[in-house]
This record gives C-alpha cells, sequence and structure tokens, in this order.
C-alpha cells in the first residue's frame, strides 16, 4: 500500500491518497511533472486505476489511529 499524508498540526495527519499496489504516478493535477510524457504516463495509468468509492465494498468512512486498528 502507498499512502501520502499531509501534516495538519502537531499531532493530526491528513491523507492526501492511498493505492494498494505498484508505485503509482503521480496524480494528474501533481504541478511537479518533469516532462510531458510523465504526466501521459500518470494520465495513462489513472484513467485505469483511478480510485472510487463503492459502497457496497467499503465500509462506512470512519476516524481511528493505527493503535486502534492494530489492537
Amino acid at each position: 500500500m502507498l499512502a501520502f499524508a499531509d501534516k495538519a498540526d502537531h499531532s493530526t495527519y491528513v491523507l492526501v491518497t492511498a493505492f494498494v499496489g505498484r508505485l503509482a504516478p503521480r496524480e494528474p493535477w501533481d504541478q511537479n511533472f518533469e516532462s510531458d510524457a510523465e504526466r501521459m504516463e500518470a494520465l495513462e495509468f489513472w484513467s485505469r486505476n483511478a480510485l472510487v468509492w463503492d459502497a457496497d465494498v467499503m465500509s462506512a468512512p470512519f476516524e481511528s489511529t493505527w493503535a486502534e486498528i492494530l489492537g
């Protein structure tokens, strides 16, 4: 699993993105592409691997800590 988070304050992080699988390219709106080819690779990847919320297969959103999840 690949996950990126921003630090919101001294004790809180906000999940920016997550993806299960191989290292994914940057999201298409990222401003840090080094070339047009890199951006096209990202567009091609995310057009086939987009993250989509599906209530039929995903649980309801919730807040927790890793300590609570891992028990």
